[in-house]
C-alpha cells in the first residue's frame, strides 16, 4: 500500500465521496462507490480513504440529515473497508466476496426494518410495507389494459401480499449477492493493472466452490428444513433466504461451468456463446435454476476435470 498524500488525491477523494450523495436519488451508485473509496485506500493510503468516508457522509447530512446519512454509511462503509483489503492484496476474492455480501445484508436488513422498529411495527409489518410499494406501483399499471392481463397481475400482487416476508428476505439476499459479487470482480478489472499487489484471479471458466461451503449448504439447509418443519414464526423465510444463499452461488458455478463448454473447441466459440446466453435470456427466471443444477452437478461428479483428463489422454 502507498502512502501518496497531496491536493490531487485529496481532491480526488473528495470528489469520490461527494458523489456518493448522488446514491440518495440513485441507489445504484451506493454499490459502485465502496469500489473507488477502495481504491483511494490502496493506491494513496488509509488517510485518503478516510476523506473520501467523510466526503460522503458529509455530501448526504447536507442533502438528507443524519439520520439518512447513517443508514446509507450502512451499506457503502463495511463494504469499502473489505474491498480495500481485496486491493491491498490482503484478501482472497471467495472471503471478500462472501464478506461484502454478509455485509450488505446486514446493512439492507437494518436499512430496511430498523426504521420500522422505531415506530413499534413488527418484522411482519415492515415487510408488508415494503411490499405495498410494489403492490401499489402494479396495481397503477393495469389501469386500462386487458381483461385477462389485470387479472393475472392482480393474481401475482395477491401472491406477493401472501408471501411478503418470504419475497422481502429473498429479495434481501438477491441484492446482497449480486452486489457483493459484483463489488469485487468490477474492482479487479478496473484496478488489476493499475495496483502491483493484487493477487490474479482465476478464469472465469475455471471458477468452482470451495468443499467448507458445499457443507456449509448442507448445515444450513438442514437446519432450515427443521426450523420450518417445527413451525417456527417466520420459518418460511428463514427457508427461503437460506435457499437463495445456496442457489445464488450454484448458479455462478453453472455459468462457469457452461463457459468452459463453450470453450472446449475454441473455433466458432463467440457463436455457441450468442446462442447459449440468448437462450438462457430467453428462458428466465427458470435458467437460474438450470445453472445451479449444472453447478451442482459439476460439484458432486467434477465435471470439468473428468473433461480435462479425457483431453489430455
Amino acid at each position: 500500500m502507498k502512502n501518496v498524500l497531496n491536493i490531487k488525491t485529496i481532491l480526488l477523494s473528495l470528489l469520490i465521496g461527494a458523489v456518493a450523495a448522488a446514491g440518495i436519488y440513485v441507489g445504484l451508485i451506493i454499490y459502485i462507490v465502496p469500489i473507488f473509496m477502495a481504491y483511494c485506500f490502496a493506491a494513496f493510503g488509509p488517510v485518503c480513504f478516510g476523506v473520501s468516508v467523510a466526503a460522503a457522509l458529509g455530501s448526504i447530512t447536507a442533502l438528507a440529515g443524519v439520520e439518512s446519512a447513517l443508514y446509507h454509511a450502512l451499506l457503502f462503509v463495511p463494504s469499502a473497508v473489505i474491498l480495500s483489503f481485496v486491493l491491498s492484496g490482503k484478501c482472497s476474492y471467495r472471503t471478500a466476496v462472501a464478506s461484502c455480501a454478509f455485509a450488505l445484508a446486514v446493512g439492507l436488513y437494518l436499512n430496511m426494518f430498523v426504521p420500522s422498529f422505531l415506530k413499534g411495527l413488527s418484522v411482519a409489518d415492515a415487510a408488508d410495507a415494503y411490499i405495498g410499494e410494489a403492490v401499489s406501483i402494479y396495481s397503477t399499471s393495469i389501469q386500462g389494459v386487458e381483461e385477462e392481463v389485470a387479472q393475472a397481475v392482480n393474481e401475482m400482487v395477491d401472491m406477493m401480499k401472501m408471501y411478503s416476508l418470504e419475497i422481502t428476505f429473498a429479495n434481501i439476499v438477491m441484492t446482497a449477492m449480486l452486489f457483493g459479487f459484483l463489488q469485487v470482480v468490477i474492482a479487479y478489472a478496473l484496478f488489476r493493472k493499475k495496483l502491483n499487489g493484487l493477487h490474479k484471479m482465476a478464469e472465469f471458466r475455471k471458477w468452482e466452490l470451495s468443499n467448507s461451503f458445499m457443507w456449509g449448504c448442507v448445515t444450513m439447509l438442514a437446519a432450515a428444513c427443521i426450523i420450518n418443519a417445527t413451525g417456527v414464526t417466520y420459518g418460511g423465510a428463514v427457508l427461503m433466504t437460506v435457499l437463495f444463499i445456496v442457489l445464488l452461488p450454484l448458479c455462478v458455478t453453472g455459468l462457469s461451468c457452461t463457459e468452459f463448454f463453450i470453450q472446449i473447441i475454441p473455433e466458432g466459440t463467440g457463436f455457441r456463446r450468442v446462442i447459449t446466453y440468448g437462450l438462457a435470456i430467453m428462458c428466465m427466471p427458470y435458467c437460474i435454476f438450470m445453472f445451479a443444477i449444472e453447478g451442482l452437478a459439476d460439484k458432486l461428479f467434477k465435471l470439468r476435470r473428468r473433461i480435462v483428463i479425457i483431453k489430455r489422454d
